[in-house]
């Protein structure tokens, strides 16, 4: 196959036309910062990333980083999470460092251990419970504090991961989820919760990851060690299948996504925020999850 924009030979396609290394990242950047304009998701420099170091992440921080600069905002932050997966997170944090210094960009790391006392892996070895459920709660808690000055948190997820959701909330039911999800997640607002934005809610994981090569980005393709644990599995997998049968599936899922998205939050009931009784953050209860699990670890007991 040859490029679409040239003569030269093809290294990956992106939106369904093949193009060269140079004309794959041109395509690819375009791309995204028009999606950027027509969704109006960028408009000062207070923007915040969060970054595993992974091809998704760190490709999202490369496109924004040229984003802001193209539009004179200035750089933007890099936050990161430790949540303390040995064999896995001290090679993707490596990596953020390395990025944020060769590009001047200013890097906020914070760990599980410094901010709840325990790492993941010390708090699954403790107690039977699902990995997943755990992280994403206390990944969630910290990232809002680290981007709480800021006016955005972009993050990496994916037309693959958004389809996925999708499907899962269908699955499961839960209106409520699937009301949040979105380029522009959320339906509670707080001063204590930053908007998050996803620039790359069209783009395929296999479009980020020749994105992630052309530029020589240097983030590890593999997944975290306990993602074989997670319900997505499954529905990637059956997703997959289809897109291969019939192109275009994610991108018709998560469309029909947006056409119902306005039904769907008037279907929902708005939960009252409160702040938590222990640490002051917003929570729907008397005490949020984050500070729950903490408790468990201290007392000894299992919450999940």
């Amino acid at each position: 196959m040859k490029c679409s924009k040239c003569s030269r030979k093809a290294i990956g396609v992106f939106q369904q036309k093949g193009y060269c290394s140079e004309h794959f990242k041109q395509a690819f950047e375009d791309f995204v910062f028009n999606f950027m304009d027509e969704k109006k998701l960028i408009s000062s420099s207070r923007v915040a990333v969060a970054v595993s170091g992974g091809k998704d992440s760190t490709s999202v921080l490369n496109v924004v980083m040229k984003y802001m600069d193209k539009k004179g905002l200035g750089k933007p932050k890099a936050l990161s999470v430790d949540e303390g997966i040995k064999g896995y997170r001290k090679e993707t944090i490596g990596n953020v460092r390395d990025f944020c210094d060769k590009n001047n960009i200013e890097l906020k790391v914070v760990s599980y251990r410094e901010e709840f006392g325990f790492s993941l892996d010390e708090f699954l070895e403790e107690f039977n419970t699902h990995p997943c459920t755990v992280c994403g709660i206390l990944r969630r808690y910290l990232l809002n504090k680290l981007a709480r000055d800021y006016d955005v948190l972009v993050t990496g997820h994916n037309l693959d991961d958004e389809s996925q959701s999708v499907l899962m909330n269908l699955v499961n039911a839960d209106l409520g989820l699937l009301a949040r999800q979105g380029f522009r997640p959320g339906l509670l607002y707080s001063d204590k919760f930053t908007k998050r934005i996803k620039p790359f809610y069209l783009v395929k994981e296999k479009e980020v990851m020749v994105y992630s090569l052309v530029c020589d980005l240097g983030a590890p393709l593999g997944s975290c060690p306990n993602a074989h644990l997670a319900f997505r599995n499954p529905v990637r997998d059956l997703i997959n299948e289809r897109e291969g049968k019939e192109p275009g599936v994610k991108r018709n899922i998560v469309e029909f996504f947006l056409s119902l998205k306005g039904d769907l939050v008037g279907m929902v009931e708005d939960d009252v925020l409160q702040e938590c009784g222990r640490c002051g953050e917003p929570t729907s209860g008397n005490v949020c999850k984050a500070c729950l699990i903490r408790e468990s670890w201290e007392k000894g007991e299992q919450l999940f």
